[in-house]
């Protein structure tokens, strides 16, 4: 199994105006694009390469996050509908600005390209939720083992009920159609969350909270519209431990982000990348 995260942490949170005389490449790769924002009249998509004087504009309320290379991942947030932006600039009018050193704060030191892992799965810019909702289930690393898929990490805001749980693999594949599987969630009884009998395939899935419409095994899935959905890595017993901790590893991180006023579009994306790359590793034959 390939080790890929280092324990150390560092992330730096930036609103001056200038890059401290950092270059940015020669293209600029576009890692989140909410609807609205356009480079001239064309509009700006997720895996876009953009020219280090582009001129970015947001037409609509929304997020933009660039990848610039040395001085990190950039950030925009649009708030009052109409916004413009030198690529890669930390000083604009009108707009929320986050810097994020992706290399001082470790998310670097991976055996493949982050954004290559998050782009294979999640191809498109996803519609986020402007915060996640209290009953929402949480992204994890769930183990799988002999008992079944444990679901109790990614359940850990959810209120005890009886739920099922829909699964689809990312990259999302119309002919592979969503697992359910159906959970009496009781924490005192099982924290563990254990689905007994249940099996994946080891790697990255959307999980999905609902509401069963029969008893059977075979009965149907109502989403839960109030939720947001959640990505989860399978992993199987061998191979939890080392991704486990490297997924918590980086909580602190996330925790003083959200802190910092960082928005849902830039963390999820950044939870998205983490839990890709360490899929990566898991799926490693």
């Amino acid at each position: 199994m390939r080790r890929f995260l280092i324990p150390s942490l560092l992330i730096v949170f930036s609103l001056v105006p200038t890059l401290s005389g950092q270059p940015t490449p020669a293209a600029i790769r576009v890692v989140n694009a909410e609807r609205g924002w356009v480079a001239g009249s064309k509009p700006v998509a997720r895996g876009d390469r953009l020219p280090a004087n582009a001129e970015l504009t947001a037409l609509d309320t929304g997020d933009l996050t660039l990848d610039c290379g040395a001085p990190g991942w950039i950030s925009y947030s649009c708030r009052n509908g109409r916004c413009r932006v030198q690529a890669c600039s930390l000083s604009a009018p009108g707009l929320d600005i986050h810097r994020v050193d992706i290399r001082a704060a470790g998310f670097l030191q991976v055996p493949v390209d982050l954004l290559t892992a998050l782009f294979t799965r999640e191809p498109r810019t996803a519609v986020m939720a402007v915060t996640r909702s209290t009953g929402s289930p949480s992204d994890a690393v769930l183990l799988q083992n002999a008992e079944g898929i444990h679901f109790g990490a990614s359940l850990e805001r959810v209120v005890e009920g009886q739920y099922c749980l829909r699964l689809s693999r990312l990259p999302r594949n119309p002919s592979q159609p969503a697992r359910v599987f159906t959970l009496d969630w009781d924490r005192t009884a099982d924290a563990e969350g254990i689905v007994r009998g249940s099996a994946l395939p080891a790697g990255t899935y959307l999980l999905e909270k609902g509401t069963p419409t029969g008893s059977s095994k075979n009965s149907g899935c109502v989403a839960d519209s109030e939720a947001q959905p959640s990505w989860v890595v399978i992993a199987p017993e061998g191979r939890f431990a080392r991704a486990n901790q490297d997924w918590n590893s980086k909580q602190k991180t996330f925790a003083e982000l959200e802190r910092s006023g960082a928005s849902a579009a830039l963390l999820d994306t950044l939870r998205h990348a983490l839990l890709a790359s360490i899929s990566d590793s898991v799926e490693a034959r």
